[in-house]
This record gives C-alpha cells, sequence and structure tokens, in this order.
C-alpha cells in the first residue's frame, strides 16, 4: 500500500510538471510574437527598440542604430530565475558578447513594460 501512495504522488508530480512546462512553452512563445514591432520609450521618445522575426533586436536613439541584439523570451536569464517570471535576453552581435536581460512586467497589443533588474527601474514602451 505505502508504495502505491509513492507511485500515486510521483505520477501526480510528473503531470504537474508537464502542465507547468506547457504552460510556460505557450507563455514564451505569446510573449515571442507579441514582442515583434518597433517599440518606442514613454518618457524618451528617441529610444526605441525594433524587434524582428529573425531574432534580432535594434536599439536606436534619434533613429541612429547603436547595437543589434540577438533576442530571446525565457524563464531564466544569467543567474536570474522565479517562478512565473519570463525574461527579455539580449545578447550583443558585436564581439563582446555583452548580455542584458530585463524582466517582462507585460506584452499587450500597444504596450511593453520591462524592468531593468539590476537598478529595478521600469521602462514603459509604447508600440509605434
Amino acid at each position: 500500500m505505502k508504495n502505491l501512495k509513492l507511485l500515486f504522488i510521483l505520477v501526480f508530480i510528473l503531470i504537474a510538471t508537464g502542465c507547468r512546462s506547457q504552460g510556460v512553452l505557450q507563455q514564451i512563445n505569446e510573449y515571442s510574437d507579441s514582442i515583434i514591432a518597433t517599440w518606442v520609450e514613454e518618457e524618451d521618445n528617441s529610444y526605441k527598440f525594433t524587434f524582428l522575426e529573425n531574432g534580432i533586436c535594434e536599439e536606436y536613439v534619434d533613429d541612429e542604430l547603436l547595437s543589434t541584439f540577438n533576442f530571446t523570451v525565457q524563464n531564466n536569464c544569467k543567474n536570474y530565475s522565479a517562478t512565473n517570471t519570463f525574461y527579455l535576453k539580449l545578447v550583443n552581435t558585436s564581439d563582446d558578447q555583452e548580455i542584458i536581460c530585463f524582466e517582462i512586467l507585460n506584452i499587450t497589443e500597444n504596450y511593453l513594460s520591462l524592468m531593468i533588474i539590476d537598478k529595478a527601474e521600469r521602462l514603459l514602451f509604447v508600440k509605434e
């Protein structure tokens, strides 16, 4: 009887973990699709990101290209990981391969809300 209970608990944990993984992947896919656009920072209209379908992110100030990144949406980034938290990971395409992580607070049809994790500073972007 003890083995049967243990087996039941193990099966339950596996099912719960599988459902959570499926939900995480679904949210990552939704965010990855929703972010494809040009986003202008609400407080500083000269600063913007353009996310392309090929996984490239371009950073602009005053319409001048500053940096190019490869981007991904993940449920962890560098040393950051939390339940039900998603991150925007930017990897600079230059030789230094700098990695920048933002916590995704929300993405809607018209707004992108990010947090600079190290500074606990929120950024709000409006879709151009």
